[in-house]
């Protein structure tokens, strides 16, 4: 991927950047995304950067969750909104105790998380 990246015209990788980022608004995360696996990518190496992000990112997304309507006006689901931004905190738990050695190997491990997010998200479907 850095091979590759160094390779293309910098105007066209900012404006392919670009395309990504609005076209993120019809998906989950929002904006969020892109901008979050950018952190990734840009602060290789760099716990603190890394962690700054995902703070930012995460009041970003509960400050425009809360600030949206007045708070008596929010519905549960508003409410949900809000408490799951807090699902990015635990990320930065995860990251500080990653020791930087690859995990198993095992196919069952492999294929069971490509199978998991289709899967939850058929049954939350479901529901």
């Amino acid at each position: 991927m850095i091979v590759i990246a160094s390779r293309i015209n910098p105007f066209f990788k900012s404006f392919l950047l670009l395309v990504l980022f609005f076209c993120s608004f019809l998906f989950d995360w929002v904006p969020f995304g892109i901008p979050i696996i950018l952190a990734f990518y840009f602060y290789h190496g760099n716990q603190k950067a890394i962690r700054n992000t995902i703070l930012i990112a995460c009041f970003i997304m509960i400050w425009l969750f809360i600030s949206a309507k007045p708070l008596d006006d929010l519905t549960v689901l508003d409410w949900i909104d809000v408490i799951s931004s807090f699902g990015l905190l635990p990320v930065i738990y995860l990251l500080n105790h990653y020791n930087g050695q690859r995990g198993l190997n095992s196919p069952v491990i492999i294929w069971g998380f490509y199978a998991f997010y289709p899967l939850h998200l058929t049954v939350l479907y479901l529901i």
